[in-house]
Formats: structure tokens, sequence, C-alpha cells
């Protein structure tokens, strides 16, 4: 009986200390693929991503950030995998950031406007001013300017501080002659 809570013991301290070792490389490589981003060292970026992977193979994150690098460079398909993944272990991730990123291949890379317009609105339930913008883009482009309004005022209204936000709402709204609405916008 002593002898089995001694191993129970034994058993609990290696778990915890190796969670926590995972976690410190976890996180380092992480970092590491975060600054290789920033500096626009994507292919870095991506082996760092990697590293911080093979410790912690659950964390939604890491494939969101890979997935950016993986655009970044054109690789679009492994992007999208990617962002699968991510979205399957945690969608919520940065506002539902992998959604966003999948409707911005969708947009920018693949023109698909209505695949684009469905990640935006999955990445919209996490209040993803960003997403409410490019929204408004795309149906703006569409020719619906009544809901390009709602989705730029929406992202206004999420981030007081988007000056984009406004500025495509005051495009709109000068296209509409509504000339006093857009200026106090542009």
């Amino acid at each position: 009986m002593k002898t089995t809570k001694i191993y129970i013991v034994i058993f609990i301290i290696f778990f915890v200390v190796n969670n926590l070792y995972s976690q410190t490389k976890t996180d380092k490589f992480f970092n590491k693929g975060v600054k290789n981003y920033e500096k626009e060292k994507y292919t870095k970026a991506i082996k760092a991503f990697d590293k911080a992977i093979l410790f912690s193979p659950e964390e939604g994150k890491l494939y969101c950030e890979r997935g950016r690098a993986f655009a970044e460079i054109g690789d679009t398909i492994s992007a999208i995998n990617d962002f699968d993944k991510s979205i399957e272990l945690d969608d919520s991730y940065d506002n539902g950031n992998a959604y966003f990123c999948k409707a911005e291949i969708q947009f920018h890379f693949n023109n698909e406007y209505d695949s684009a317009l469905y990640y935006y609105e999955k990445a919209m339930l996490f209040e993803n001013s960003r997403a409410y913008n490019n929204s408004g883009s795309i149906v703006n482009e569409q020719g619906d300017k009544e809901k390009a309004i709602l989705y730029f005022s929406k992202a206004i209204e999420i981030n007081p501080f988007y000056t984009t936000a406004y500025y495509n709402r005051g495009a709109v709204l000068e296209k509409q002659n509504k000339y006093i609405e857009a200026i106090t916008d542009l």
C-alpha cells in the first residue's frame, strides 16, 4: 500500500515536470516563430512552429500561426490545412483568426468570394472587426451598398480606432451621394 502511494507521487511529479518542460519548449519555439514571422522570415517561422507543434500538438494557435506563414510563401494548401487543424482544436483563438485567415486565402488568392464570406461570417461570431470590414468590401463589390455599410459600421463598433473601416464606409456613402455622412468618416 505504501509502495503504491510512492509510485503515484512519483508519477504525478514526473507528469507535472514533463508538462512544464513541454510548455516551456512550446513557448520558446512559438515565440521564435512569431519573431521570424514579424521579420518576414517565413520559412524560419514555419520551422520554429513545426518544433512547437512537436511539443504541444493539441494547441490550435500553433497551427494557425504556421498557416499564416505558409500563406505568406504562397503555400495556400498547407495554410488551409493548418487553419482547419487550428479550427478543429480551438476555433476561438485570437477572435476566430483561423476562420479569418482561411477567408483571406479564399478572397485574395482564390477569388472565391462566397467561400470567403462564409469564413468571414464564422470569424464574425468572435467579434472579429477585420472580418466585418472585409465582408463589407466583398458585398460592396457585389453591389449591396447597404449591407456593406452595416458591415463597416459593425467593424467600427467593435474597434472604434479601425481607420480602414471608417474610410471604406465613407467611400460607400460618398458613392451614394450621402456627402455629409461620408465627410464624417473620411
